[in-house]
């Protein structure tokens, strides 16, 4: 059985995923959480509470050096 612990709090929660992995911060980033995983398929994240998505757009970084 999973370990479970019941939050008296409300906490916030900032979640990050894409193909491969999730980034879980909370508590201001105080507490961090972080794993890759391979799904085969469809799949779906079900959140209970109050959410925001954001779609998150790829970040592009030119580095120019200069002689």
């Amino acid at each position: 059985m999973p370990a479970v612990r019941q939050v008296t709090v409300a906490h916030t929660l900032r979640i990050f995923i894409d193909h491969s992995s999730i980034e879980i911060f909370t508590d201001e980033g105080l507490t961090v959480f972080t794993g890759r995983f391979f799904l085969e398929g469809e799949w779906t994240l079900a959140i209970q509470g109050t959410a925001t998505y954001c779609d998150l757009k790829n970040l592009e970084m030119v580095i120019k050096k200069e002689y």
